[in-house]
C-alpha cells in the first residue's frame, strides 16, 4: 500500500478523537490543517469535526484565523498541509464551485453581493448544485417566505438594500443552493441589534427545517450562544479548546481566550 493510499485510508476510515467525535462521525472533518499566507503561518495543525445537523460556533479575536479557516473549508484558500473531509469524501483539492455542487455554501464576512443586479438575480446566482438548479422556483418561494423583504424588493438593484437587508440577501443566496453545510463568517458584523436577532432567529428556523450543518464564526459568543451546539476557540491560528453549549459558561470563554 502506497503512502497516499495509507493517508486516504486514515482520512476516510481512521478514527481520531476531535472534540468528542471520531472523524467518521462528522458531516465535516478537518484534519491537521496548516495554512500559510504570504509566508505567514495562519492556521497551525487545526483539527475538528462537526456532526451532521449540528452547529458549531467558531470563536476568536481578530487575526485568530477564523476567516482563513472558513475560506479553507469553502475552497477559496488552499491549505499547505492537512485535509478536509465532507461526508467521508476528501475535498481538500476541490475548487469552490465544485464544493458548491456537493452542498457547501458560505456567507462571507464581506457581503459580496452584485450591487447592480436585481435582488432576485442575486438569489438565483446561488443555485449551484444540480438539486438547486432543478428547484429554483421552489427555492425562491422558500426564501421569500422566510425573508419577506427580499420578495418585496426582488426587482430592485441590490445596491438599494440597507446593510441588514444585504446580509439577509447574502444568506438567502447561500440558501438557494439547498446546502448541507452552511458556513457564516461573522454574520453579525455591522448589523443592528434588530437584524442580529432576525438573523439568529432565521438561522435557528432553517437549521431545523433544512437539517443543516452550520459553522458560524464570530468574535463574541453573545450573538450565537443560543444557536450553536458546541464551540471551537481559535487563538493565533491554533485550537485552544472545544466546549459543549450546555456545559460551559460562555463568559469564561470570553475572558480566558478572547480578552486574554
Amino acid at each position: 500500500m502506497s503512502s497516499e493510499e495509507i493517508r486516504m485510508k486514515m482520512a476516510l476510515g481512521g478514527k481520531s478523537e476531535m472534540n468528542g467525535q471520531s472523524t467518521d462521525d462528522g458531516d465535516l472533518c478537518v484534519r491537521n490543517l496548516i495554512v500559510d499566507v504570504e509566508n505567514v503561518r495562519v492556521l497551525k495543525e487545526v483539527s475538528f469535526s462537526v456532526g451532521k445537523g449540528k452547529s458549531m460556533g467558531m470563536l476568536g479575536p481578530n487575526g485568530s484565523g477564523k476567516t482563513t479557516l472558513c475560506k479553507s473549508i469553502m475552497g477559496v484558500v488552499k491549505p499547505t498541509k492537512g485535509y478536509i473531509l465532507f461526508g467521508k469524501k476528501e475535498i481538500t483539492k476541490l475548487p469552490p464551485h465544485e464544493r458548491g455542487k456537493i452542498g457547501i455554501s458560505m456567507v462571507p464576512e464581506r457581503i459580496g453581493i452584485f450591487p447592480k443586479s436585481s435582488v432576485e438575480d442575486n438569489l438565483i446566482i446561488g443555485a449551484v448544485s444540480k438539486l438547486a438548479q432543478d428547484n429554483v422556483k421552489d427555492m425562491l418561494e422558500f426564501i421569500y417566505e422566510k425573508i419577506p423583504i427580499l420578495k418585496e424588493k426582488r426587482s430592485l438593484p441590490a445596491e438599494c438594500l440597507s446593510g441588514g437587508q444585504r446580509q439577509m440577501l447574502s444568506l438567502g443566496r447561500a440558501l438557494m443552493n439547498k446546502p448541507k453545510l452552511l458556513i457564516l463568517d461573522e454574520p453579525s458584523q455591522g448589523l443592528s441589534a434588530l437584524y442580529i436577532k432576525k438573523l439568529r432567529d432565521l438561522l435557528q428556523q432553517i437549521k431545523k427545517e433544512m437539517s443543516l450543518t452550520l459553522i458560524v464564526a464570530e468574535q463574541s459568543p453573545i450573538h450565537i450562544k443560543d444557536l450553536c451546539d458546541e464551540f471551537l476557540v481559535l487563538v493565533a491560528g491554533q485550537v485552544s479548546g472545544f466546549y459543549q453549549a450546555t456545559d460551559v459558561n460562555l463568559s469564561t470563554i470570553w475572558q480566558r481566550y478572547i480578552e486574554g
